[in-house]
């Protein structure tokens, strides 16, 4: 059997955001199905992040990111991906393994792709930098495409969008979706509600609203035409990415600015709704966190949201900004979320996982 090693370079050094914890929450799984040996993450030395794991060793290898220099950690980053762990892997005993997008490894056998956002939202791309960005990912996914024997990606509709734009020819493409059992080891901050000075069941909670396709302005329109309740909003409070929203001031909308995770869990918790009003998606986890806290959600009907949410959720049209009336949207009949709940979770991904690599190998 081949040792499977997986690029753990951002899980270390870099802030947790979805698809960390995306990598994180399958590694935690995976620790429990496979034996000592069998699966590795390999990280460079002196991490920002300490990982342990009952079966999965942790390797560090090659040198530390931290630098003096201006830049000069992500030189550093760049050299670990392309020279260390590539030659780490380059044993024709080894699987290697990226789920967390770093582009810089010169050969990857199995690879992650969550999502096309880059590619179906180009007016996301306003600056010049955020243009060149945009190509050099779009280049790394035609590169890896080309070389990867195995692709995993998070939704049917993802994995459409991929077929669609990049064309991959013989190239076996499984999905491993999310889940949310990682937010039950997440403790609730009710301080925030004191914080924010709102009351239990009263407020409409949505995140990740500084990127543009997360529709800021979806939620902008509902506050103007909703003025009873109140709407908080996560993310920045000066949304450089959607001017609509930078340049909106409502009295009963709250922009929030960077929350913990025990914050959002209380805010989520606490909600009317939990509402994601997303242009586009490739699976979309912020929900399914907000339902594992009993909270009811309002969601686009665009992208993967309706695949991966069924009929638990309530559904509104993200581009529709002129006939807003929440409490008619909260009327209408929904499921429980039970059902979303029982059909996600990290344990049924690492046997899919499993099963895919074994096929593989």
């Amino acid at each position: 059997m081949k040792k499977i090693v997986f690029n753990g370079q951002s899980l270390v050094n870099e802030k947790i955001y979805g698809v960390q914890r995306h990598a994180l929450s399958l590694l935690t799984a995976l620790d429990t199905m496979v034996k000592p040996g069998e699966v590795e993450l390999l990280v460079p030395p002196e991490g920002e992040r300490a990982l342990h794991f009952d079966n999965i060793k942790v390797v560090e290898c090659g040198p530390s990111m931290k630098s003096r220099l201006p830049f000069g950690a992500r030189l550093k980053e760049i050299w670990w991906r392309w020279h260390t762990f590539s030659r780490y892997t380059a044993d024709k005993g080894i699987v290697s393994v990226d789920t967390l997008l770093n582009y810089y490894a010169r050969h990857i056998d199995v690879f992650c792709l969550h999502d096309c956002i880059p590619e179906l939202c180009p007016e996301a791309s306003q600056t010049r930098r955020q243009k060149l960005a945009r190509q050099w990912v779009m280049f790394n996914n035609k590169r890896i495409l080309r070389q990867v024997k195995l692709l995993f990606t998070v939704s049917e509709t993802a994995k459409a969008d991929i077929q669609r734009i990049y064309h991959p020819k013989d190239l076996k493409i499984v999905i491993l979706p999310n889940a949310w059992q990682h937010f039950e080891a997440i403790e609730e901050d009710r301080h925030i509600l004191e914080k924010l000075h709102l009351e239990e069941g009263t407020f409409f909670f949505s995140l990740g609203s500084r990127f543009l396709h997360k529709n800021a302005r979806w939620i902008l329109a509902a506050a103007k035409q909703n003025p009873q309740y109140r709407f908080v909003i996560s993310g920045a409070s000066i949304l450089t990415e959607d001017r609509e929203a930078r340049e909106n001031t409502l009295p009963n909308v709250t922009f929030a600015g960077y929350l913990s995770d025990g914050e959002v869990k209380a805010l989520m918790h606490a909600c009317k709704a939990f509402i994601q009003p997303s242009l586009y998606e490739g699976f979309g986890i912020p929900p399914m966190e907000a339902m594992s806290t009993g909270a009811d959600c309002i969601v686009s009907n665009a992208s993967a949201l309706p695949e991966v949410y069924g009929q638990s959720v309530w559904y509104i049209d993200p581009l529709n900004y002129t006939d807003i009336r929440m409490d008619d949207i909260m009327a209408q009949p929904k499921e429980p979320n039970d059902a979303i709940l029982q059909k996600y979770s990290w344990q049924k991904n690492a046997e899919i996982f499993l099963r895919a690599l074994d096929e593989l190998r």
